[in-house]
């Protein structure tokens, strides 16, 4: 029952120590009493204390841990001062050096939406779920749902590392749900006639090959294009080596995809052209600081020119556009591996339905007349009017005062036809003094055979 409690144990130093606990629940007690067992068994033994009482130890409140630790069962907590929300973001985005430039720009949206709402003077560790929560609906009022997805879930990353270094015990984004980061939206399909349009608008021979390589082999640009080098295609085996910094974390530092034939004949024009000693393939623009927008600006100045309207993500939808349609022609798995991704990847971020699968779809092949479905004819040629098949099914035609059928009209229903039939297998000829039954299943089949 609820009440002063205390909790006695014989000390490591030969005297009797006392825990008491104030106005707990008799459960809370039990419980608070099996893990100081646990504690005390561990220590008497030397062996480490057991896990799910260590992660208990770490969630227990600091009135009760310092109890337990005036008693000498654990350990006074260290003092950790709680950093402000502004500082801690900062502090984590100047320790991430290992990433790319244009993830610290994703970091720095994030946190300016972060101290937007909270401020940057919020202590990290007085956010709560609730917070969280009110934080996110703050931003589905503001951005489309896949930003507030993406954006929800570096917050998280933030607040994890929080926890890592041991400065909060909980993540106040936990449990949030961040599922699809894909704006469908800004989805677009590049046609293959719409390339060679702006391949003939470029300006000159690098730039057509910039647009092959994105439309034709899907590269990612601009950080597998720069890297690009004359050394890594094989002219004689048709293969082409492709360096990836994305997959590279990942153990995959390089893949080979097939030299295309959509791409060979600029590749080739471009060798041809190149300077004496040019090691990258496309050597004006190969530099590891070389941006993205920086391309993207001549591009759309390119498209334009060639007469049509720039898409959403450039170089990224002419990526997903050569996915979808190797997907057409290849099995998932050659295709993702060829493009550096896995299947699930291709199927979250890539591929789309696009309107020429409806128009396949719906387009009508010429059958042969016994098995179009278009034309109501069936497998035997007949009509699916079970009172037309009759006339032409000779089997039946020769037993029509067997099965009662002289007297039916042509416009008989088809209870008409089962009656009849039925009338006509009470007494079957040939088979005196035998009564057969009429079974609807079989007989019903046989008009429609």
């Amino acid at each position: 029952k609820e009440g002063n409690v205390k909790i006695q144990f014989g000390g490591f130093d030969g005297c009797k120590k006392t825990v008491y606990l104030a106005r707990l629940p008799k459960k809370n007690v039990d419980q608070i009493k099996s893990r100081v067992e646990n504690i005390i068994s561990a220590k008497l033994s030397g062996m480490a204390i057991d896990s799910a009482t260590a992660a208990w130890l770490g969630e227990l409140p600091e009135p009760i841990y310092s109890k337990l630790a005036n008693v000498g069962l654990v350990a006074p907590r260290e003092t950790v001062i709680i950093p402000s929300l502004g500082e801690w973001v900062n502090k984590y985005l100047a320790t991430r050096c290992d990433v790319k430039p244009s993830t610290i720009r994703n970091y720095k949206a994030t946190i300016a939406n972060l101290l937007g709402f909270f401020t940057k003077d919020r202590r990290l560790d007085t956010i709560s779920i609730g917070d969280a929560e009110d934080f996110r609906r703050w931003m589905e009022s503001r951005y489309k749902l896949a930003t507030v997805n993406r954006r929800c879930k570096r917050a998280r990353q933030f607040f994890t590392a929080a926890i890592k270094k041991e400065i909060i015990r909980k993540n106040p984004f936990d449990g949030m749900s961040c599922g699809n980061q894909t704006d469908r939206e800004r989805m677009y399909y590049v046609k293959v006639e719409d390339i060679y349009r702006i391949i003939e608008a470029c300006p000159n021979h690098e730039w057509r090959l910039i647009f092959a390589l994105a439309r034709f082999t899907g590269l990612r640009v601009p950080s597998e294009l720069v890297l690009l080098k004359w050394s890594d295609i094989d002219w004689e085996k048709k293969r082409i080596l492709i360096h990836s910094p994305k997959t590279a974390k990942q153990g995959k530092p390089t893949r080979v995809i097939p030299l295309f034939p959509e791409l060979y004949p600029y590749l080739l024009d471009s060798f041809t052209k190149a300077e004496d000693g040019q090691e990258y393939v496309v050597g004006h623009y190969s530099s590891r600081t070389l941006s993205k927008a920086a391309l993207r600006t001549q591009a759309v100045r390119i498209i334009r020119r060639a007469g049509l309207e720039p898409w959403p993500k450039l170089f990224t939808n002419c990526r997903s556009s050569c996915i979808i349609d190797l997907s057409h022609k290849f099995p998932i798995h050659v295709a993702t591996a060829w493009m550096g991704h896995s299947p699930k990847t291709a199927m979250t971020h890539y591929l789309a339905v696009l309107e020429s699968d409806f128009e396949k779809a719906l387009k009508v092949e010429k059958h042969d007349a016994n098995s179009d479905a278009f034309t109501g004819k069936t497998t035997s040629g007949m009509t699916r009017n079970p009172t037309q098949n009759l006339a032409a099914m000779s089997g039946i035609e020769k037993k029509e005062s067997y099965f009662g059928l002289e007297n039916i009209g042509g416009n008989a229903s088809h209870c008409d036809l089962v009656n009849a039939v039925a009338s006509g297998c009470e007494q079957e000829p040939n088979s005196p003094g035998r009564t057969r039954t009429f079974n609807p299943a079989v007989n019903s089949r046989m008009l429609y055979h």
